[in-house]
């Protein structure tokens, strides 16, 4: 029935248009913005899955810049073993060079001299290739790197096995004649390197404590029985005087000869260095099986003071004292006689086996990285699917719901005009 007080017509309208109305502004907002929720009243499940995937997508890349971040740390270990490598290539060559038979004891100091250097810049690359302050090669690396969305996805760069210093590598300082060394001391007055003329009275490093009378015997103890004056083995006794020098004891330990009258040891300094080697190894090797029988004897007088301070013929730190009879090659293999070449060729392959632990971690910092990608590709596409707006149905919705509201907007109009239509019949 015609009414005037309630137009209902008119509040059915305004009702539709203000319902296709927030319509039309929700599909304006998805289609401005990109986005399919755009509020949690959108689709608050999609919203929480679509913060969570965001989350570890945010992970992800600072996880794959971690992996690029080691793999440079790791190509900065090895640049630096690299150059180690070169280093004891040329090492080798040194030592090859100094045991020839064509070189002199001065061509050796200078060779000695090459080899010293090296030696330092092994240790200096080692003490000095950093990654962010941290030392790499010195065998004190040892760090985690998160690798993917939770804490425990890491690798663990384990570096600590790797000390590329001469003392890790177990390299000497000096080279000796390979196969043959028995003892090695740095002679010192002070701190300036012995010549042959300096007194061993006035000698504070290598030989310590000598004075007048004291006595220092060097011998082939062929039984392995702790006397060098069996039949057939040979020793030779040194005295020391007032008047004693650093060449005195050289000459004296040259002049002891075998029982087929040859020189037994071959003594020399150089650049204060006293290098005691044998001429002829296999003296020792009694039974011809490629070992060491006998051994070198070194006795220091009862009671005296005096000392020998160095490194035996594999490198470790002796100390002859008096009183005692100290053996020195007793029991090892001919070939370990301070073998340069070995030694070398041990450090060449320690620095080997380090590129390849690089190498290995490297490689599985390039896997990662990779995973991490297409993790992110893949996490990505997921919420996109979820937050991202379809523009053709958004655009299509956008459209009916743009009509609806002019539609409605018109019906309401009409809805308007039927109570001032009813007025008429008033007039």
């Amino acid at each position: 029935m015609p009414v005037i007080s309630t137009n209902t017509a008119a509040n059915s309208a305004l009702l539709n248009l203000n319902k296709n109305a927030s319509m039309q502004e929700r599909y304006l907002n998805q289609l401005s913005s990109g986005s399919r929720i755009n509020s949690s009243a959108d689709d608050a499940a999609g919203l929480a899955v679509s913060g969570q995937l965001q989350a570890d997508i945010t992970t992800l890349t600072q996880s794959a810049r971690n992996a690029q971040q080691a793999e440079t740390l790791l190509q900065t270990a090895d640049g630096a073993l690299a150059r180690q490598s070169d280093i004891l290539q040329r090492m080798k060559s040194l030592a090859t060079q100094y045991n020839s038979g064509t070189v002199d004891a001065t061509s050796r100091s200078f060779i000695n001299a090459e080899y010293a250097e090296l030696v330092e810049q092994l240790d200096l690359i080692s003490s000095s290739t950093e990654f962010n302050g941290q030392a790499l090669i010195d065998g004190s690396y040892n760090q985690s790197f998160v690798v993917g969305i939770d804490a425990t996805n890491t690798i663990d760069v384990d570096l600590s096995g790797i000390d590329t210093s001469s003392a890790g590598l177990s390299l000497n300082d000096a080279l000796s004649v390979s196969g043959n060394g028995v003892f090695q001391a740095n002679l010192l007055v002070g701190t300036d390197a012995a010549t042959n003329s300096t007194l061993i009275t006035d000698l504070t490093g290598g030989i310590t404590g000598a004075a007048d009378t004291d006595t220092l015997a060097f011998g082939i103890d062929l039984n392995a029985d702790g006397d060098a004056g069996d039949a057939g083995e040979s020793s030779v006794t040194f005295t020391v005087s007032t008047t004693t020098t650093v060449a005195d004891l050289v000459s004296q330990i040259n002049a002891l000869n075998d029982s087929n009258g040859d020189q037994i040891f071959n003594a020399e300094l150089v650049n204060g260095q006293l290098t005691i080697s044998l001429n002829d190894p296999t003296i020792l090797d009694t039974d011809s099986d490629g070992n060491a029988d006998g051994q070198v004897l070194v006795t220091i007088g009862a009671g005296d003071p005096l000392q020998l301070i160095g490194t035996n013929a594999v490198g470790t730190a002796t100390t002859f004292s008096a009183g005692t009879a100290t053996t020195v090659t007793a029991g090892d293999a001919l070939s370990a006689f301070n073998d340069d070449l070995n030694i070398i060729d041990a450090a060449i392959t320690t620095v080997a086996n380090a590129r390849s632990q690089v190498g290995a971690f490297t490689s599985a910092f390039q896997f990662q990285n990779a995973n991490i990608n297409t993790q992110i590709e893949n996490l990505t596409a997921a919420k996109s699917s979820i937050v991202d707006v379809d523009i053709a149905e958004a655009q299509t919705n956008f459209t009916n719901a743009q009509v609806l509201t002019e539609a409605a907007t018109a019906a309401l109009a009409q809805a308007n005009q039927i109570t001032t239509s009813l007025l008429s019949l008033l007039r």
